[in-house]
C-alpha cells in the first residue's frame, strides 16, 4: 500500500478487481456451459454465468457506492480571496 492511499480506498479498488473478475468468469461460464465440468456444478434454476455476472454487478455497484471522498455540500462557503480573484480576471 502506498503512503498516501488509505485502507478505504484499497478496499475500495477490491470491489473493482472482483467485479473485472467475475465479468470474466461470467464469459467463461457461459462459453463453457456445454462441458462436463461445468455442467456438473450448474443447478437447474439459474446457471454459473447468470450467477457469476450477478456478483460482478453487485462488486461494481459496490466500488462505484464505496466513495472515498467526501461529497461537497452545496453549503460550502469558499474564501473571499477566489472571488477578488475571478472580478480581476473579468
Amino acid at each position: 500500500m502506498r503512503r498516501n492511499q488509505s485502507a478505504s480506498s484499497v478496499n475500495r479498488y477490491s470491489f473493482y478487481w472482483i467485479g473485472v473478475v467475475m465479468a470474466v468468469a461470467c464469459f467463461v461460464l457461459a462459453f463453457a456451459s456445454n462441458t462436463a465440468l461445468v455442467a456438473r456444478f450448474a443447478t437447474a434454476g439459474i446457471p454459473l454465468s447468470w450467477m457469476a455476472g450477478a456478483v460482478a454487478i453487485i462488486a461494481f455497484l459496490a466500488y462505484e457506492f464505496s466513495d472515498s471522498e467526501p461529497a461537497i455540500s452545496s453549503e460550502t462557503e469558499y474564501p473571499v480571496e477566489v472571488f477578488e480573484e475571478a472580478e480581476e480576471v473579468a
